[in-house]
C-alpha cells in the first residue's frame, strides 16, 4: 500500500505539506480532520463542545481507520490521533509515516493567534501546548521517518519527503 502519513503537532503543516506533496506525486489528499467535520456536519471544536474528547477520538479513529483502506494517499492526521496505541499500529502498517517535527518556540509562534483548536481552549493556553508537546513527541518519534521543519519552505520538506518515499521504492532506506 503507497500511502504516506503525516503525522505531528497542532499547527507543525501537516496540512499544507501534504496537499503539496500529493501534487507532487500524483496521489490524493485527505485531512483527517477535514473529513470528520464533513461526517459530523460541524467543526471539530464544535463537536468537542457538544459531544467531548472521548466522542471525537472515537470517530476520528473510524475515519482514520476507513481512509487508510484507500490506496496512494497522503493523509494528515490530526495532532492527538496517534495517542490511540491501535490506530498508530494501523497507520504504521498502512503506509509510509512521516513524523513533522517542530521546535516548541516554532509552535508558539504557529498556534498563539489560532482560535480553531480546541485542544487550547485552556486558561494557559502557552503551558497546555507545552503539556501536549512533552506527552506526544515520545509517541510521534516512532514514526518511519522524523523531518524537523523548523526554517524550511514547504516546497523543501515536500522534497524531502519525496527522496524519501523514491529511496524507499528503490530500497534504499
Amino acid at each position: 500500500m503507497n500511502n504516506i502519513i503525516l503525522i505531528g503537532f497542532m499547527g507543525v503543516g501537516k496540512s499544507t505539506i501534504g496537499s503539496e506533496l500529493a501534487k507532487k506525486l500524483s496521489y490524493k489528499f485527505i485531512d483527517s480532520d477535514h473529513k470528520i467535520e464533513e461526517i459530523a456536519g460541524m467543526s471539530i471544536r464544535d463537536i468537542f463542545r457538544t459531544y467531548g474528547e472521548k466522542y471525537f477520538r472515537s470517530l476520528e479513529y473510524e475515519v482514520i481507520r476507513d481512509i487508510v483502506s484507500i490506496s496512494d494517499i497522503v493523509l494528515a492526521t490530526g495532532g492527538g490521533a496517534v495517542m490511540n496505541n491501535e490506530l498508530f499500529d494501523i497507520l504504521l502498517s498502512k503506509g509510509i509515516v512521516i513524523h513533522l517535527d517542530a521546535s516548541l518556540s516554532t509552535l508558539y509562534d504557529r498556534l498563539m493567534d489560532s482560535n480553531n483548536r480546541p485542544m487550547l481552549d485552556h486558561s494557559n493556553p502557552k503551558k497546555r501546548i507545552e503539556e501536549l508537546y512533552k506527552l506526544r513527541r515520545p509517541i510521534y518519534m516512532k514514526a518511519h521517518h522524523t523531518i524537523n521543519t523548523d526554517g524550511k519552505k514547504v516546497r523543501n520538506i515536500v522534497d524531502e519527503i519525496a527522496e524519501i518515499i523514491i529511496g524507499r521504492e528503490e530500497g534504499k532506506n
